[in-house]
């Protein structure tokens, strides 16, 4: 039954259970709530105090979202741009390396590589821009000549934006070798990755890859990744091509490998004295010839030298 009393609802109310209620007290609260809302609100405002939205997720369990805060995309956007601007000031590739591990560390990535890509196999890995990959998996990747067959490198050719390494491997035939290459990089604490492709005039390409155990990638952090990584390429690039940073340090094998150099070894000879493969040690001479911006072994030998790097 249902009355009507000077405005006023009264509702009788049958329970499914037997129970009779009134529904006047209900009627009641809810104009109470109703008058309380605004002036809660706008006593909120006039203190100062932070607006909240309710976004309902699923019936039941709204998220409360605080306006006012950053989001973490936001404040690693943020972080992106602020990062992109401090390096336009820096001569030197090793500050600009450290500040982009830095800066990409923060979400899981503690390794990267930046290459260019080389027609011929044999030549891969001499295109090296920066990286701060780990020794051994480098030597095995381009000992074992991995990207020849590696899903990332092929995903590339193909496929302009940013993708994970699994994503890559998903696409792929995944067959056995494929399967090792991923497999042996977690031996280096390389479980997951990201490509990055960056494409250049003449058909020029390269990319970036970031790797780590674990990414916590949204495509927010994905988009500042990009952008990241192609500033720090082309960054990079500029300051090798004006010739405006001092010759990079060469690592102890390199400087090893230079010293038998100018002792009129060859490859073959090297890889035995340093218990190494002959393509190993050749792939070391090269990337010192790389690093000292020299195009012969003798070239490379006379710079280190000159620069204090070795000594014969």
């Amino acid at each position: 039954m249902i009355h009507s009393k000077r405005g006023l609802s009264h509702a009788t109310i049958e329970h499914p259970f037997g129970d009779v209620r009134t529904a006047v007290e209900q009627t009641k609260k809810n104009k109470k709530k109703a008058t309380a809302k605004p002036a809660r609100r706008a006593a909120a405002k006039k203190n100062g105090a932070r607006t909240r939205a309710v976004v309902p997720q699923s019936p039941g369990l709204p998220v409360i979202l605080n306006l006012n805060a950053p989001s973490p995309n936001t404040v690693f956007g943020l972080a992106a741009f602020e990062y992109i601007e401090r390096i336009q000031t820096v001569c030197e590739p090793a500050p600009i390396q450290d500040a982009f591990v830095a800066a990409i560390s923060a979400l899981g990535i503690t390794n990267f590589a930046l290459l260019e890509i080389t027609p011929d196999p044999d030549t891969f890995g001499r295109g090296v821009i920066g990286d701060t990959m780990p020794d051994g998996w480098k030597q095995r990747y381009f000992e074992q000549r991995y990207a020849e067959t590696d899903p990332c490198v092929i995903e590339i050719m193909t496929n302009p934006e940013p993708f994970l390494w699994s994503e890559a491997l998903g696409k792929s035939s995944a067959d056995k070798l494929q399967r090792r290459i991923f497999h042996e990089a977690t031996e280096f604490c390389l479980n997951e990755g990201m490509c990055i492709p960056i494409y250049g005039p003449r058909r020029y390409m390269a990319f970036a890859t970031l790797a780590g155990m674990h990414l916590d990638l949204t495509p927010a952090s994905r988009a500042a990744f990009h952008v990241m990584a192609l500033y720090t390429h082309n960054r990079l690039m500029k300051l090798a091509q004006a010739g405006q940073c001092p010759l990079p340090g060469l690592t102890r094998r390199e400087a090893n490998c230079l010293q038998w150099v100018a002792q009129g070894k060859t490859d073959w000879e090297i890889g035995e004295i340093l218990n190494i493969s002959e393509r190993t040690a050749h792939w070391y001479i090269e990337s010192a010839k790389r690093k000292l911006g020299v195009a012969t072994r003798v070239q490379a030998v006379v710079r280190a030298v000159v620069s204090g790097l070795i000594a014969i």
